[in-house]
């Protein structure tokens, strides 16, 4: 199944050994298991050439759905997907816990941060990586 939208066009180096750009620092308001994700995620990103300081707060946000995913699915593993109810009436049904639902919520959001940031060999291909040229050697053709 493809993306919708036009297929993304060239997009600049942007590794900090490539173009001079630094590469985000981790935000210190993380929390120890989101910077975690951070020291994993940024240093593969910036060895592709996919980040820079502007990727800053969506770096940030998608360490926080990282762990908002891990805690949900780590109640689900303890818990399962649905417990036992009893009715006003008597009878008894089970019932999907609301994690289930908030978990596939933040893995919908997760997918697409995913395919944004270049985190998934499918959008990896789709986006094209041309090095930065310098300005100071790159001479234009003007027309006459």
């Amino acid at each position: 199944m493809g993306t919708r939208g036009p297929v993304p066009g060239k997009r600049a180096r942007v590794n900090g050994s490539k173009s001079g750009e630094i590469v985000p620092s981790c935000p210190e308001r993380l929390s120890e298991d989101a910077k975690s994700v951070w020291e994993y995620v940024v240093p593969e990103l910036a060895s592709l050439g996919l980040i820079s300081r502007a990727d800053l707060y969506v770096l940030e946000r998608y360490c926080r759905f990282i762990v908002e995913e891990w805690g949900l699915s780590e109640f689900i593993i303890k818990n399962g997907l649905a417990c036992e109810l009893t009715s006003k009436e008597g009878a008894d049904y089970r019932s999907q816990y609301p994690e289930v639902s908030e978990r596939n919520r933040v893995r919908a959001h997760l997918a697409k941060m995913e395919s944004q940031l270049g985190l998934t060999q499918a959008a990896r291909t789709r986006i094209q990586v041309e090095p930065v040229k310098d300005k100071a050697t790159t001479v234009r053709k003007r027309k006459r």
